[in-house]
């Protein structure tokens, strides 16, 4: 699954040039679940480049992605296919969307 991560989403509203807190670590745990990120390069600094490569955040800079995450109204937003699937204050939503595997109940008889 490969994500799509637009600038607003990683930079801090209050510091263009900070990424938002919890960002870096929120990355990589989303990476460790084997998901795949997508950031463009002109999306980030050379020095957030260089945070991410020091944090081992592996990241692709082009590719059809499955969803796209950004903000909106300083809130986190998962969309897929034009539609939001998710909105939230904090990255720890975010994470847990993308790393809990959905529970599947089937009732036979």
């Amino acid at each position: 699954m490969l994500i799509s991560i637009k600038k607003d989403a990683l930079n801090d509203p209050k510091d263009k040039f900070l990424f938002r807190p919890e960002t870096l670590s929120s990355l990589r745990k989303i990476a460790d679940h084997g998901h795949n990120l997508m950031i463009e390069d002109e999306a980030i600094s050379p020095q957030q480049k260089e945070m991410l490569e020091q944090e081992d955040v592996p990241f692709e800079s082009n590719g059809k992605f499955d969803y796209e995450l950004s903000a909106k109204d300083e809130k986190l937003e998962i969309v897929q296919d034009s539609k939001s699937i998710l909105a939230s204050d904090s990255w720890e939503a975010i994470v847990k969307f993308f790393t809990l595997e959905a529970r599947k109940a089937y009732l036979e008889r």
